[in-house]
């Protein structure tokens, strides 16, 4: 576990990780494996003295060669941050040829591009590029107004007047500092490469225990006003949006804490932290002490370590309770890795074979390079059959055979530049039945930009025995001429399969006059797309094969979250004999307690109509 000093010029860039942190122990493993698995070749934890036990657990991480722990003790005229950085430049410092980064121990750096690793972070080429991160960025003047310009205009160079009498205007002038904003002008802001997953609440009773550590900015007796307030929790306590994409790394990340957790000093430190937390909150409220578990629990030291992992035991028991007699097998066009896709943890489970398309050649080797056992991917695209132009937008998650619509986008606010002319390359069509390839559907996942339509009606004869389709349905034309949701739904419904449920969906808030006095988080009405799912209509339940009813049940449990579609499948399995009459009572021991009523109430409910 120690880090070697970079020999090779050749390799990237090390990346060292800096936090300055007190009484974190609930999550410091966590924290620490995650960025480990992510790439940073080197962690720096400065830390002035804990209450919960973070001094000891850090102190066993540097032994065992995890981190490297810096113990500060803040001056009388010190905050705890400046007494961390001031440990950091004195004891580490900063060598040539690295990039550092800092980050709390409640935030979590989440990379989108390339495999998701810090090498892979395109702008750790330029510092000038790094909003934030390496400390240097475009300050602005503040321009008159009456002119009609934006920060654009002005960096543009058309030359109109400044504002005179602004103090960052005579500052920038007179070759003076400025000063730092923490806000990101909003041309500048984006989460396409990478972003900042900020824990900022995590429950209200981990919250409580923020409110007694304090603040790292502030100076020990300093008065001022109370940042951590009820207001901060309902502000930060943001549930609106879904966002799995941090979840790819649950098995590397679990395989890591298990592996710190070998190391006997540090499973002593963190049964110990534990033990002290659990005591704390008791002493906040007695209730906490009921509703809050653990973390982490040190296991015995002879024991090998075990890590809960609900979604992987629900997956293991489905697939040995269902035991299908062939591999559920998933089409997916568009296969671009944006995102994680949704059947992800099915895939690694060994539970599904997927087929995915892919047209653009950077994206199609990045799936070839992570490809697993179960995946086939193809480089071509699919569609009406004949010949079509790939419309090359600089975020690949935009590339379609459809050009943008440019008054749609400015309707919406999403108007820029770079959409007006991409470049467009010549590409083959291929129909779904005509695609020698595609032997079996039983769910087919589209994210093809636009055309969902004719990829749907170009497969008519081989989608006949798929049981699950997903599409992404767009309610707001973002393409021209692109089918809408209703075309969708028109063609799903004629090949039999009916509308399920609505995954999350894309909203937008419509600028106005009063938009800057808006928190635009809530106001953001205008629906513009999203995925659905749709399933073989079941009213005929006779059509339907054991495996259909297997490949829905396990679809719906793992893939969409929808526990009662699995249950009725599991029901009418139950009712041919095909499993064991004990099977859906079993499976509720493998949800989240969060989904069951007590059992005390369940006498009260009256019993489920027949199948």
């Amino acid at each position: 576990m120690t880090n070697q000093p970079q020999t090779d010029p050749s390799e990237p860039p090390k990346a060292v990780l800096v936090s300055a942190m007190r009484n974190e122990a609930a999550f410091l493993l966590e924290w620490v494996a995650y960025h480990r698995v992510i790439g940073f070749s080197r962690i720096v934890v400065c830390a002035n003295p804990s209450s919960d036990g973070t001094d000891a657990l850090l102190a066993a991480l540097d032994a065992a060669g995890a981190i490297t722990y810096l113990p500060t003790e803040p001056g009388p005229d010190q905050s705890p941050l400046e007494a961390a950085n001031a440990a950091f430049e004195a004891t580490v410092g900063y060598e040539d040829g690295c990039w550092y980064g800092w980050l709390d121990a409640d935030e979590f750096m989440n990379i989108h591009s390339g495999s998701g690793r810090v090498a892979d972070l395109p702008f750790f080429c330029t510092s000038d590029q790094v909003t934030g991160f390496a400390g240097i960025g475009q300050e602005r003047p503040a321009l008159a107004p009456g002119h009609g310009l934006t920060h654009r205009d002005f960096l543009g160079g058309n030359g109109r007047p400044l504002l005179a009498g602004d103090e960052r205007t005579e500052a920038w002038l007179a070759g003076k500092p400025l000063g730092h904003s923490n806000l990101a002008a909003k041309g500048e802001a984006g989460a396409a490469l990478a972003q900042i997953n900020h824990c900022a609440v995590r429950t209200p009773e981990h919250y409580r225990l923020k409110q007694a550590r304090g603040r790292g900015y502030v100076k020990a007796g300093s008065s001022g006003r109370v940042r951590y307030d009820e207001r901060y929790f309902s502000r930060f306590d943001q549930n609106e949006v879904e966002d799995h994409t941090i979840l790819r790394w649950e098995a590397e990340v679990t395989s890591e804490i298990s592996g710190l957790m070998q190391v006997p000093s540090v499973a002593r430190a963190q049964g110990e932290a534990n033990r002290l937390i659990a005591a704390e909150l008791a002493g906040l409220y007695p209730e906490a002490a009921r509703k809050v578990a653990p973390t982490v629990a040190a296991p015995p030291l002879d024991a090998p370590p075990v890590a809960k992992d609900e979604a992987g035991l629900r997956i293991a028991y489905l697939l040995s309770a269902l035991a299908p007699s062939r591999q559920f097998t998933i089409l997916d066009i568009g296969a671009n890795p944006v995102n994680p896709p949704r059947y992800r943890r099915l895939l690694e489970a060994g539970g599904c074979h997927v087929v995915g398309f892919e047209p653009q050649e950077a994206a199609f080797q990045a799936l070839q390079t992570d490809a697993g056992p179960n995946e086939s991917y193809i480089n071509a695209a699919v569609g009406k059959p004949g010949k079509g132009f790939l419309h090359l937008y600089p975020f690949s998650g935009l590339v379609s055979l459809f050009p943008l619509s440019l008054p749609s986008l400015q309707f919406l606010g999403r108007y820029r530049r770079k959409h007006r002319m991409p470049p467009t390359v010549e590409v083959d069509l291929r129909g779904i039945d005509d695609i020698v390839e595609i032997t079996r559907i039983d769910m087919l996942k589209l994210d093809v930009q636009g055309a969902e339509l004719d990829i749907l009606t170009s497969g008519r004869r081989k989608l006949a025995d798929a049981i699950i389709v997903i599409p992404e349905l767009r309610y707001y034309r973002l393409y021209q001429n692109e089918p809408l949701m209703g075309e969708v739904d028109s063609e799903l419904r004629r090949q039999g399969f009916v509308l399920h449920k609505f995954l999350p969906q894309t909203r937008v808030h419509l600028k106005n006059s009063q938009t800057a006095r808006l928190n635009t988080q809530f106001v953001s009405t205008q629906l513009v797309d999203g995925d659905a799912v749709y399933i073989r209509d079941m009213e005929d339940i006779t059509r339907w094969s054991d495996d259909q009813l297997r490949f829905l049940a396990l679809a719906a449990a793992t893939v969409f979250n929808s526990h009662d579609l699995a249950l009725r499948c599991m029901d009418h399995l139950v009712a041919r004999g095909v499993l064991p009459a004990e099977c859906p009572a079993d499976y509720l021991a493998h949800l989240p307690a969060k989904l069951l009523r007590p059992v005390a109430a369940v006498a009260e409910i009256p019993p489920a109509l027949p199948l």
